[in-house]
């Protein structure tokens, strides 16, 4: 009888054994459907992307306060008296500004020329005239600053000056001169007004005696003011009907009529000329006979660098002067 008692046993245990292999089993098989279904997509787990409203257009000549959005602002400079902004230097921070000194003595020094940096507030200034009317050019690589400067007291003739940051000014011209800076260099293309049309200077505002030299003095370039491309391997002479396009690696020299190109307009010379960042082109506005309809001069044109080709931007106004 014990025999019998202990095989049932072992039976039952055996039983509960396979009951308790397949309730696992049956568990692990429900969990990995669970997980599989957590993995799997379905198609209710989709969601279709939005589409991409595009904003209102908006009337801005007519807008209203509720339509214009404006950003968070801060001041940076706070004075009684008139600020000019010239330019941001290419290190994005600094502010190349114009502050007229309601203190200066004499109307020859009302202005200052100094950089902003927009994030301390340090102030440097490189020299003061009287006129503002013409944008002066910094020069990082010497920490000196170019400008033109006329004395209107003792009737002076206009001068082209280099103030540095150790408060040295030196006059590099006598007379008025239109002048760009070699972006890589530092180094001052420049010509006078009155010289001979090939006089085209160069000056290195690094030597303690700004010695000029003339460069390419076999050329005859027309009249004009030098413009040099951002990469600074070509300059354009701008300002009169027929451009110039210099190599100053080569030397070489290419004519092209510009004020020709003007349909439907008498065009007497361009201005506020421009280069566009990779050196291939030249926005600039044209001038003209003032008798003559300015609706009929294009007012805003792109100077294809290569062929010299010209060509309007389209805008739905006439008569832009500067920008």
């Amino acid at each position: 009888m014990k025999r019998i008692v202990n095989l049932i046993q072992i039976v039952l245990g055996g039983i509960g054994l396979v009951a308790l292999v397949v309730l696992l089993n049956g568990m692990f098989q429900q969990q990995a459907a669970v997980t599989a279904a957590r993995r799997t997509p379905t198609a209710a787990s989709f969601k279709p992307t939005p589409k991409a409203t595009k904003p209102a257009k908006v009337d801005w000549e007519n807008a209203t306060l509720e339509q214009i959005k404006f950003g968070k602002t801060r001041t940076i400079l706070k004075q009684n008296a008139q600020i000019k902004i010239w330019s941001w230097l290419p290190d994005n921070r600094r502010l190349l500004l114009e502050l007229l000194d309601p203190e200066a003595k004499d109307v020859e020094s009302a202005f200052r020329i100094i950089t902003l940096d927009v994030k301390t507030g340090e102030i440097v200034e490189y020299g003061r005239r009287g006129d503002g009317a013409t944008a002066p050019e910094l020069i990082e690589q010497t920490e000196s600053a170019v400008y033109l400067y006329s004395n209107w007291q003792t009737g002076q003739g206009p001068q082209t000056r280099i103030g540095g940051t150790d408060g040295k000014v030196q006059q590099m011209t006598e007379g008025y001169a239109a002048y760009s800076v070699h972006p890589r260099t530092g180094e001052i293309y420049y010509r006078v007004a009155g010289t001979q049309p090939n006089s085209l200077r160069l000056l290195d505002p690094s030597q303690h005696e700004l010695t000029p030299r003339i460069l390419f003095p076999s050329l005859s370039l027309p009249p004009g003011s030098p413009l040099i491309d951002p990469k600074g391997r070509t300059m354009a002479i701008v300002g009169s009907p027929e451009w110039g396009m210099l190599n100053l690696v080569t030397g070489q020299f290419q004519a092209f009529a510009v004020a020709a190109q003007v349909k439907n307009g008498t065009a007497t010379g361009t201005s506020s000329e421009k280069w566009s960042p990779n050196g291939k082109q030249i926005a600039f506005t044209f001038t003209q006979d003032p008798n003559f309809d300015i609706a009929l001069v294009p007012p805003l044109s792109l100077f294809d660098a290569t062929t010299g080709k010209v060509q309007s931007a389209k805008l739905p106004i006439p008569g832009v002067v500067e920008f």
